[in-house]
């Protein structure tokens, strides 16, 4: 069987979505007696493309275009295109878009969040419009589709209903993060993380008054570290003065794994109280890297964090604070969601999701036009 890939966030940095397209491909390929083929509007990531060189059956078709704005007008006109020189059998996007025409391949999507419906303000309306029209296409054209999550499977019903009949949910796993070797601590302070990108909907202004209202003997020892990358619209340095939390707030921006691994490594606690997300991989890293969990009580992160988690209400500051509380002053809870933090992400499994997602690449495949009609098996 000929696999088709679209590898466009393969070119970017590691995120969220690199590492769960990463992580089901490479385990994917070990399975071997296919072929594939990446394609992507850039040269892929460096430890991609090292990590891949040498895989059997494996052809990576790249074009030049530096400018990551440009990679979806790619996808929808030069993609079809270098797919026709190919005699792919089955072709897989993992970001919630399908190049157009190629009706006689079938195709299979992935949907990671719908956040363009479920939480507009943090997209330009110009790209609200774009995420609905395609992904309304996408949903009508694949042959299958898979969440990232039921919660997003759900709120994928919810908008779309005939993605019904042909939706799976194929969970991520847990990220391996290189060791930490360093036993200094990153901050020369006890601290409370955050890790994810920079958006409105993590709730970050929320999260820094709800650490302002810490009584003063944890504020004042306690420092709030908040790594990821910046993202549009998302501008919480107003609050972190209003509260006159200056010395108390570190802003790192994007940091590397190794970078990543140690502040895990060190931190007291793991906050991560967003809005919505599609699946939360952060609340797994922490766990698997021996950190307490603080997360919201809906949407995926609910989902996700099981009973391993302190779970808050996210538009409640307060509940948010005193779960701050809570956790720094209990030292025997934080061991407690430790150990069912190491349990829980026992339940999340690349090796297992990635079978899953190649036996549907390969039900989709023989099945052609019919696979349309295609109910995975879960």
């Amino acid at each position: 069987m000929h696999i088709g890939i679209d590898g466009r966030v393969l070119t970017l940095r590691p995120t969220g979505l690199f590492n769960y397209t990463y992580n089901l491909l490479v385990r994917m390929m070990k399975h071997g007696g296919h072929r594939w083929t990446i394609f992507a509007p850039a040269p892929l990531t460096a430890s991609l493309a090292a990590s891949t060189t040498a895989s059997k059956g494996l052809t990576i078709r790249t074009y030049n275009i530096s400018n990551s704005k440009l990679h979806l007008p790619w996808q929808q006109s030069l993609l079809p295109l270098m797919m026709s020189g190919e005699a792919l059998d089955v072709f897989w996007s993992p970001h919630h878009f399908l190049p157009p025409f190629h009706q006689t391949i079938p195709m299979v999507c992935t949907i990671v969040d719908l956040i363009w419906a479920g939480y507009p303000q943090d997209m330009r309306p110009l790209r609200i419009m774009i995420e609905k029209r395609l992904m309304e296409r996408a949903v009508s054209k694949a042959a299958a589709i898979t969440a990232i999550s039921s919660a997003t499977e759900m709120e994928l019903y919810a908008r779309f209903p005939k993605a019904r009949n042909k939706t799976t949910v194929i969970p991520a796993g847990v990220v391996a993060l290189p060791e930490c070797s360093d036993n200094t601590p990153p901050v020369a302070f006890p601290y409370v993380l955050f890790v994810g990108s920079v958006q409105r909907r993590k709730n970050l202004k929320r999260l820094i008054q709800a650490f302002a209202l810490l009584p003063e003997d944890l504020r004042t020892t306690h420092r709030l570290v908040i790594a990821g990358s910046h993202a549009w619209g998302a501008d919480f340095h107003d609050e972190i003065y209003a509260s006159k939390l200056t010395n108390q707030v570190l802003v790192t921006g994007y940091v590397d794994r190794e970078r990543l691994s140690c502040l895990y490594k060190h931190a007291t606690v793991f906050a991560i109280p967003s809005l919505v997300e599609g699946f939360g991989l952060p609340i797994l890293e922490a766990m698997s890297s021996g950190v307490p969990v603080l997360t919201s009580n809906r949407s995926s992160m609910a989902e996700v964090a099981g009973n391993a988690a302190l779970l808050i209400d996210p538009y409640d500051i307060t509940d948010i604070s005193r779960g701050l509380e809570t956790l720094l002053r209990d030292k025997e809870l934080r061991r407690t969601l430790i150990l069912r933090g190491y349990e829980r992400t026992l339940h999340y499994s690349w090796d297992k999701s990635a079978a899953l997602l190649l036996e549907i690449l390969e039900k989709a495949a023989s099945g052609r036009e019919g696979c349309r009609r295609m109910t995975p098996e879960i």
